[in-house]
């Protein structure tokens, strides 16, 4: 349980970092100047990978619980 809560912090930890990043550069690596709704487009491409990962990493730990539980 405790290895399933520091990869939680971890993964807590990059999505706040890429946030951070994505929020405060003013040119991406094309070049490109980022407007603030270039900035709220790719939020939401990242809120919605780590949605993914977040639901999948939910039903996963779910179906271990209920694996434990039938065990004993």
């Amino acid at each position: 349980m405790k290895n399933w809560i520091r990869v939680n912090i971890g993964w807590l930890v990059l999505f706040i970092i890429s946030s951070i990043y994505i929020m405060v550069r003013e040119v991406d690596s094309m070049g490109t100047i980022q407007t603030p709704e270039m900035k709220l487009c790719q939020m939401m491409i990242v809120i919605g990978f780590f949605s993914l990962v977040a639901s999948l990493r939910n039903a996963w730990h779910q179906k271990m619980n209920v694996q434990q539980t039938n065990e004993v």
